[in-house]
């Protein structure tokens, strides 16, 4: 793969073309029976609306275009008001791949 290009992994064990070792290892941690236990992060689990204001907000926040975090939480709050809460109970946030 050259310089710059991207990757995907495959949970299917029938997709084994991979360019070196830490891809194929990366894609063996992605299948069942692999012990590994998989996790979503925060803004997987929040609706769309939620994630893009989560989203906007750490640029906001990253850039300096929005110095006072409460501001930013805030906001975030209200949108999460608007647009409801995950559905995505936390307890189901990571699991082993099935």
């Amino acid at each position: 793969m050259n310089q710059g290009e991207g990757s995907a992994f495959s949970a299917d064990s029938e997709v084994t073309r991979y360019d070196d070792a830490v891809q194929r290892r990366i894609a063996g941690m992605l299948r069942p029976a692999s012990g590994h236990t998989l996790c979503f992060g925060a803004a997987d689990a929040m609706v769309p609306d939620v994630s893009a204001a989560f989203y906007r907000a750490v640029l906001d926040h990253a850039t300096g275009a929005t110095e006072d975090p409460t501001r930013l939480l805030d906001a975030l709050d209200d949108v999460q008001e608007e647009f409801g809460a995950s559905p995505v109970p936390p307890d189901k946030l990571c699991a082993e791949p099935a």
